[in-house]
């Protein structure tokens, strides 16, 4: 939804550059993550799914940045997070 609260607005997003229906930033850092022990690299490929589940239709919506047909966690579905 944008800032005016029309679904069917777009905008520009200074996080892509680019139009847009959605964009999400986020920051998450790596020294409390259990599965980083040092920073990634350039060129460090890590697979990375981001999930949701919406309770509040029925039946319930279940949706994902790279589809896994089936149950959320199936790594091999997983999109890739490519460092630069």
């Amino acid at each position: 939804m944008s800032p005016h609260g029309s679904t069917k607005r777009f905008w520009r997003t200074p996080l892509l550059g680019l139009c847009l229906a959605q964009a999400v930033a986020f920051a998450v850092p790596l020294a409390a993550s259990a599965f980083c022990s040092k920073a990634p690299l350039p060129s460090d490929v890590w697979g990375l799914n981001l999930c949701r589940v919406r309770r509040k239709v029925t039946p319930d919506e279940y949706t994902c940045w790279s589809p896994t047909f089936g149950l959320f966690g199936q790594p091999k579905r997983f999109g890739q997070l490519i460092y630069r």
